[in-house]
């Protein structure tokens, strides 16, 4: 045979092989799949498992084969389930069985034959009911369970992390209680050994009202299988529970902590992945090998979660170690209490501030500092009455003086002119103009340190959700790691790896929220409110500080010459409201008045008139005669005008004239630093703005990226560093994402504070009159 003789028998034969590979192919598709599902009965609670169980097959299977299902239910006794079973093995039509009912799978799991592919994924210990075993799949013909490696005790040891329980009250289907008798027995012993009292409670389909079946003495609850209870019926039961403030563990999964439980050790996921790791099997026996074979240990994640919104309600404080490794729902305690704006915060600042309140007091109090000074420019009257007893002298004895006399008067004064007294007013009113520019410069700055706190806390929110969502992705890769390293597609350094990433996450997730406390309780320090107290945030825009929108803002900003006349304009402003420039022109007013003072103090003397008027009003005794004659009245003017005092008043001229050319060289660097500051805030604030697009775009791209690297991770293409780094990035971009808006806030709020008033809190025709004069302003400088 030569050659090409040979080479066509070879390629025939391969046709022939492709073809028949494809008629095989072909009638594998066409072959139908009838599957009987077996359940205990009418189902209320666990309904979803059935219909996870379908969705898998059906997925898993398509293309490949037509799948129907045929449901058999139990009603919910023993010898019912005994009987779907019979029938769907006696039904011609059905090909294989799936028991999705719990009591059916511990029936199922104590049959002796199995006539058809028997698949029981929910058995509860196949060492207990004697299921058989033979290297990882049953070895028994026709016959495949999953059965958890997590033991009871290890449930019950982390209901004992969470929450001091001794005596637990386990409510479950009285089916699922008959169908296997042993397990509550095993049960019993289990909790013992943990110092634990185990007490059963069953539920008939019946008499709903499960917590009146609780022995007086439960502290806890374990909630199995309640198939029969119905939903409402079983949200009572929770509520009922958080009322008597008994701690509750979900044996069923995450879903019940969800619902209101208190705590449970394996995630939703679990069904999910045991329902899939089911529709393997059914598909590799579908495909031709056998049920004996087929994998049955099925480990389930362990995951505490706590929900924390229950465990306020009843009382409960957990450790700080078992809340660093758990799943925390409603950690933050929903809104609750006054709802806080950006205008909102301000307000109530400027309303209840200690430091503006003790500011506030001196003002007043300098405010009567003015009155006084003022009062001694006004008429000066007082009235004065004397007693006077004498000892009998000659001059009593002869009548000159009254044994016992009382006198009268009355005195009055007014300065006529007194330079003194006038600078002393005007410079006392000049020191309250000061006094109250300094308070209107603390307001200013209470304003901005109230909205600050306020966007801070706002922004420590968002970092705290960003750290728990990181949080929650860190788990993720870890179980999946875990999954590679037990399927030997990835070593156990990858496992390590993330084991140590976690610790670092949970970390940084404590620091995030004590971050989120401290700005909480700074804004209540701020606002004086009680430190703890809660509130609610109505969120802040990026337009709603200005007396614009956001797209006149833009074209502010968008090109080197407006952003110019946005500052000369901000510039302006700031020194025209400028408080600090307010305080030294009041300065400068008191120190030029000192100065006139003391340069008339040489020669211009102070000018008063002063009268007096008295009158004995009575005498008695010896010596007493007529008082009409006692009365005596004056009236005298005044010029007083010292000589010489020493050269004190031509130093204290000399000092005054000094510190007035210091207050004019503050006023010059003032209005210099005035300047300095707007123009350096509105550059701030151009940067700030534009930030927060660009922050966005890396944001988007490095979330991008990690889904890239995480699926390529999965497939095993890239490694655990390519995947921590694009994690990390993708944390980082989204933290700067999230900071770039209340970065922005912030400066915006540093702006209006150098510029001397903050728009957002002007009333709403003042806004719109600032608003045109920068529009005018603009078109002047255009």
């Amino acid at each position: 045979m030569n050659f090409f003789t040979h080479t066509r028998l070879v390629s025939l034969r391969l046709l022939a092989a492709l073809l028949l590979v494809q008629v095989f192919a072909q009638a594998a598709a066409a072959r139908d799949y009838r599957i009987a599902v077996i359940s205990d009965g009418p189902d209320q609670q666990l309904s979803f498992i059935e219909q996870l169980y379908r969705q898998e097959i059906t997925a898993l299977t398509e293309g490949e084969f037509d799948v129907s299902f045929k449901s058999f239910q139990g009603g919910w006794r023993a010898e019912d389930i005994q009987r779907a079973f019979q029938q769907a093995y006696s039904d011609q039509n059905v090909d294989m069985l799936l028991v999705s009912g719990v009591a059916a799978n511990q029936i199922g799991a104590a049959r002796k034959s199995f006539p058809k592919p028997t698949f029981l994924p929910l058995v509860f210990d196949a060492q207990l009911l004697g299921v058989p075993s033979s290297g990882a799949g049953s070895g028994v013909r026709n016959l495949n369970y999953l059965v958890d490696r997590v033991e009871f005790s290890e449930q019950l040891a982390s209901f004992r992390r969470v929450a001091p329980v001794r005596n637990v009250a386990l409510l479950v289907d009285e089916v699922i209680l008959a169908a296997v008798p042993v397990l509550a027995e095993k049960a019993r012993q289990l909790a013992r050994q943990q110092g634990i009292n185990m007490h059963f409670v069953g539920h008939d389909g019946v008499d709903h009202n499960l917590l009146d079946k609780l022995p007086a003495d439960a502290d806890g609850l374990m909630i199995a299988g309640l198939p029969r209870l119905p939903k409402a019926q079983m949200a009572q039961l929770i509520e009922g529970a958080i009322r008597r403030q008994l701690p509750s563990f979900s044996l069923l999964g995450s879903d019940g902590v969800r619902q209101g439980m208190l705590v449970s050790d394996s995630p939703a996921t679990d069904w999910q992945r045991m329902a899939r790791r089911n529709a393997l099997n059914m598909q590799a026996v579908m495909l031709g090998e056998k049920t004996a074979d087929q994998p049955i240990q099925f480990e389930g994640k362990r995951q505490l979660t706590i929900n924390m919104a229950t465990a306020r309600q009843i009382g409960l404080s957990p450790r700080f170690d078992v809340l660093s490794e758990a799943i925390l729902l409603n950690q933050e305690q929903q809104d609750q209490g006054p709802t806080y704006s950006l205008a909102k915060v301000a307000q109530l600042a400027l309303a209840h501030n200690l430091q503006l309140s003790a500011e506030a007091y001196g003002v007043a109090a300098g405010q009567n500092d003015v009155i006084s000074a003022r009062g001694n420019l006004l008429p000066q009257l007082s009235v004065g009455a004397a007693t006077t007893r004498r000892k009998v002298s000659p001059l009593v004895l002869a009548g000159q003086q009254a044994q016992r006399s009382t006198d009268g008067s009355v005195d009055f004064s007014q300065l006529v002119y007194s330079d003194d007294a006038w600078s002393n007013y005007h410079i006392q009113s000049h020191l309250q103009r000061n006094r109250e520019a300094v308070f209107d410069q603390l307001q200013l700055d209470i304003i901005q340190a109230a909205t600050v706190a306020y966007l801070n806390v706002l922004r420590a929110r968002e970092q705290l959700r960003i750290q728990q969502d990181n949080l929650k992705l860190t788990r993720d890769n870890l179980s999946l790691a875990q999954d590679r390293v037990k399927a030997g597609s990835s070593s156990a350094a990858d496992q390590y790896r993330w084991e140590s990433q976690l610790a670092s996450d949970r970390s940084a997730l404590l620091q995030a929220r004590a971050v989120f406390k401290q700005a909480q309780e700074n804004l209540n320090l701020l606002l004086h409110r009680p430190i703890t107290e809660s509130f609610q945030l109505a969120g802040a825009q990026i337009n709603e500080p200005f007396v614009m929108s956001e797209a006149e803002f833009n074209e502010l900003i968008d090109n080197p010459r407006n952003l110019a006349f946005l500052t000369d304009f901000s510039v302006q402003r700031g020194v025209e409201l400028s408080p600090q420039l307010r305080q030294l022109e009041a300065q400068l007013a008191a120190k030029k008045r000192e100065i006139s003072n003391r340069k008339r103090d040489f020669w211009l003397p102070d000018f008063s008139v002063r009268g007096q008027y008295g009158s004995n009003l009575s005498q008695s005794g010896v010596g007493a005669g007529p008082n009409e004659s006692l009365d005596d009245w004056s009236v005298s003017l005044n010029a007083t005008l010292p000589l010489f005092a020493g050269g004190s008043r031509k130093s204290a001229l000399s000092k005054s004239k000094l510190e007035l050319q210091q207050l004019n060289t503050l006023v010059a660097a003032t209005r210099e630093q005035i300047e300095q500051q707007v123009r350096a805030q509105v550059h701030s604030t151009n940067a700030a703005y534009s930030s927060i697009e660009l922050s966005r775009q890396a944001a988007q791209a490095a979330s991008k990226n990690l889904e890239l690297i995480s699926d390529s991770y999965a497939k095993g293409v890239v490694s655990v560093i390519d995947l921590l780094d694009a994690q990390n990035a993708a944390l980082q971009a989204q933290g700067a994402a999230a900071n770039a808006v209340y970065d922005f806030l912030i400066t915006v709020m540093n702006l209006q504070q150098s510029v001397g008033e903050f728009e957002f809190l002007l009333p709403p025709e003042r806004r719109g009159q600032l608003a045109e004069q920068l529009r005018d302003y603009i078109r002047g400088r255009q």
